[in-house]
């Protein structure tokens, strides 16, 4: 789990800078992604996706297939679900191990002052992250866990300055 706070962003900006289906966008907060490719678009909010990883020497390479919706939330916040799922048009290759994950951002913004209204230096939004990933093959939890708490700060912080320039 990883938590944030971003002032001069609005929660939408972020969740959605979190969701977006544009590979180019993923790649640019996201380092451990080698490809990514989406399977089928489901709704203007949710779609499937396949991503292979960039391989980790001495580990198998890694790829996983998820769902990903993005929901408006009450008093303004958003939410982004990523959760592994089969699709017949992403076969697993036997050069990859399939991980599964569950995967959860939680975008809230508040007001720095309520008396100086909705703009943009006024608002500060709160980014809470859960994940839980189960690598697959013989990687030690060990491993997992402190690869995850490293790296999930540093994607939150770069989620956000992906937003910042969309």
């Amino acid at each position: 789990m990883a938590t944030l706070s971003a002032s001069h962003l609005y929660a939408e900006e972020i969740a959605r800078a979190f969701w977006d289906s544009d590979p180019g966008i993923k790649s640019e907060w996201d380092p451990t992604v080698k490809t990514f490719r989406t399977v089928e678009n489901l709704t203007d909010l949710a779609y499937v996706a396949e991503i292979v990883f960039k391989p980790i020497w001495p580990a198998t390479q890694r790829d996983c297939v998820i769902c990903s919706e993005m929901v408006p939330l009450k008093n303004d916040g958003w939410a982004v679900s990523n959760q592994s799922v089969r699709h017949p048009e992403a076969t697993e290759s036997t050069e990859r191990i399939r991980l599964s994950c569950d995967v959860t951002l939680v975008v809230t913004q508040s007001w720095k002052d309520p008396e100086k209204g909705t703009k943009r230096d006024n608002v500060v939004s709160h980014l809470l992250y859960s994940a839980n990933v189960d690598p697959g093959g013989w990687v030690p939890s060990s491993l997992v866990e402190t690869l995850a708490a490293r790296e999930w700060p540093r994607a939150l912080s770069g989620v956000c300055e992906t937003a910042r320039n969309i």
